[in-house]
């Protein structure tokens, strides 16, 4: 009776290379040991290129999210020049106002999370049980998109995207530094 070989199921790919290595020190002359990087080297290339395109597209996202949240938080602030002007005539400073719309712009983002984290859980949630998003097998050596959610990821990329969107939106609220009050309120 002969065997075509044997495989070695790992949990952590990192270990894959000296794993690989004590198995073709061990097996002897008679046998060669290989790891699937070697075997399928084009599978591992196309993971990497993914991994460049994720980057690419998350910076994307990242600047665009940038700037509609500077635009939003512009429009809040001219739409209330005057309320701002008002505030600093009974004697608020620049800082505290700034705080109350930075605060109001956070419970903007705050909803906007909440919304995105409900429909995205949802979408993966669907995907994870329906396989709802399927792709050619030949092509991606899978039948569909997988999934995988781990709760500290989805943690820390909420806790990401709010520091990122507050410190976007200090940049707008420099401006309540340079609304006058007296012309605030004369054009009222």
């Amino acid at each position: 009776m002969h065997t075509g070989g044997y495989e070695v199921n790992l949990k952590q790919l990192s270990d894959l290379e000296s794993v690989n290595e004590s198995v073709y020190k061990e097996a002897g002359f008679e046998l060669n040991a290989q790891s699937i990087k070697t075997i399928y080297p084009e599978i591992f290339h196309w993971l990497d290129l993914q991994d460049v395109n994720v980057i690419i597209i998350l910076v994307l996202m990242i600047l665009v999210a940038g700037i509609n949240m500077i635009s939003t938080l512009l429009i809040i602030l001219l739409d209330n020049t005057t309320t701002i002007g008002l505030l600093k005539a009974i004697g608020a400073g620049n800082d505290g106002i700034r705080k109350i719309f930075l605060m109001v712009s956070s419970g903007i983002v705050g909803i906007g999370l909440i919304a995105g984290n409900v429909a995205g859980l949802l979408l993966c949630w669907l995907q994870y049980q329906f396989h709802l998003v399927s792709l050619p097998q030949e092509s991606y050596y899978v039948p569909y998109v997988p999934i995988n959610l781990s709760v500290t990821n989805i943690l820390l990329i909420n806790a990401g995207t709010l520091v990122a969107c507050i410190l976007v939106m200090l940049i707008p609220s420099m401006i309540v530094s340079r609304i006058s009050p007296v012309k605030a309120l004369r054009y009222e």
